[in-house]
């Protein structure tokens, strides 16, 4: 199951976040999964995302219960 609450676009990335508690990185060439991120202790919604401007990281936000 895969909700997609934000999506960023880089030229040959994309990010997206879902309510599985994953952020996952897709290149956009062909829409591979190229990474997923889920913190190992926390299952909460991931609700936004967005690559620092040098596109370097992807920072990611999380709403607590």
């Amino acid at each position: 199951l895969f909700f997609s609450i934000n999506i960023r676009f880089l030229i040959s990335l994309l990010a997206t976040t879902s309510a599985d508690g994953t952020a996952k990185i897709w290149r956009t060439s062909d829409f591979a999964c190229q990474y997923e991120l889920k913190h190992d202790k926390l299952q909460n919604w991931v609700w936004d995302c967005a690559f620092t401007s040098d596109s370097l990281y992807l920072v990611t936000g999380l709403y607590f219960l």
